[in-house]
């Protein structure tokens, strides 16, 4: 039993204050998408039925079936073609509101919208009491209302009161039979009730749903990251590094763009772990990164561990000169940074540019191993320097 019962309290702790920070702003453009979606599809009905009863009304009104007086009729008229009118008005809003942005502005038509509704049904559930001598109309309209929409708490106080109290005082004010209203109140007072706890039934799991749709997706999307990063130095990984050079390529072939590559290796660190332990070189790896990390200006340059003690750079859009002034900036860096070194008094890295102003799919390869090439080049040639090639 105890856990039904723990469930039972989970469900009823729900509120929009259990939604996460970093989800409110989703909740929100979820709740009002829903909100407008299903207003959209309530005013579609509106716009096909209410003509319907009108002509059914007018006809029956001719025949001599409605014992009414032309007046009273004229009036229900007028009430079902407002209602028609906003129901129009909402659906031509709504292809204009999906294109855009103000959310604000998004919500607080739905949230007018509803409440012309829900005042219009209450006058027209009045009228309709002159056809029928029970309250089905209304019973259908709020019970519709509490399972469709998502309201939340205080719009649904408001709205839902409206329609109670705007039902009762028409009912008077058109003074149709008090005994009838009497023995209605107990109805209208169990319906009150009982479709607000159905409504805030269906708000409670449409924020659980969302909740629990939202955590999913973070950690969907938390895992996707962790794939794509180094435990070790917290940069982007191997894979990554392969995602976005593919990228990169195909923006650089459609704008016509040149694009760099630099790799980098840290100079004599097979002698620094021998020397100093795989802590300490682990330990030196991650200040190199860090280094690297702060080194690097643009936002669109992506840097990567390569993999042991290597490091590459795509630099999209840049030539060779700017590719070298980059790896000459990060050497300068690291050196430095004064990190104790084996055969140096500092560590030191070596860099390998490449670059392509042309690059196609074909030559995309050429252009890392290029680079690759350019650093053994360099570390050949006495390490702590660049060595570059146009591709």
């Amino acid at each position: 039993m105890k856990p039904k019962f723990d469930a039972l309290k989970l469900f009823f702790s729900i509120s929009h204050k259990s939604i996460p920070p970093q989800f409110y702003n989703e909740y929100n453009q979820d709740r009002i998408i829903v909100e407008a979606q299903r207003i959209f599809i309530i005013a579609c009905l509106c716009l096909v039925v209410l003509p319907l009863f009108m002509t059914m009304n007018i006809v029956n009104y001719n025949m001599g079936l409605i014992e009414k007086t032309r007046e009273f009729v004229i009036s229900l008229h007028i009430i079902r073609i407002s209602i028609w009118l906003i129901s129009l008005s909402f659906v031509i809003l709504f292809f204009y509101l999906k294109k855009t942005n103000s959310w604000m502005l998004r919500d607080w038509i739905n949230f007018a919208f509803l409440f012309a509704g829900f005042f219009s049904f209450g006058i027209l559930s009045a009228y309709n009491l002159f056809f029928t001598s029970t309250i089905t109309g209304y019973i259908v309209i709020i019970l519709i209302a509490s399972i469709f929409f998502v309201i939340t708490p205080l719009r649904r106080l408001i709205l839902f009161t409206t329609s109670l109290v705007t039902f009762l005082i028409t009912s008077m004010v058109i003074n149709f039979d008090q005994l009838k209203m009497i023995s209605n109140i107990s109805n209208f007072v169990t319906l009150y009730i009982f479709s607000y706890i159905l409504s805030i039934y269906v708000y409670k799991n449409f924020l659980r749903d969302f909740i629990n749709t939202q955590m999913i997706i973070a950690q969907r999307d938390e895992l996707h990251e962790l794939a794509l990063i180094d435990s070790l130095t917290n940069l982007h990984n191997r894979r990554y590094f392969n995602q976005m050079f593919e990228r990169e390529v195909a923006f650089s072939i459609r704008e016509k763009k040149p694009l760099s590559i630099i790799i980098l290796d840290v100079d004599n660190f097979k002698q620094y772990n021998d020397t100093y332990g795989h802590i300490k070189g682990d330990e030196c790896l991650v200040e190199i990164a860090n280094i690297l990390s702060t080194s690097i200006k643009r936002k669109t340059d992506i840097l990567a561990r390569f993999g042991g003690e290597e490091f590459v750079i795509i630099l999209p859009a840049t030539d060779l000169q700017g590719c070298e002034i980059v790896a000459r900036r990060l050497i300068e860096n690291v050196y430095k940074a004064r990190i104790p070194g084996v055969k140096e008094f500092y560590v030191t890295i070596s860099a390998g540019c490449a670059s392509s102003s042309s690059i196609t799919a074909e030559t995309a390869e050429k252009l890392l191993i290029s680079a690759d090439n350019m650093l053994y080049k360099a570390k050949d040639g006495g390490k702590n320097q660049i060595f570059s090639i146009q591709v």
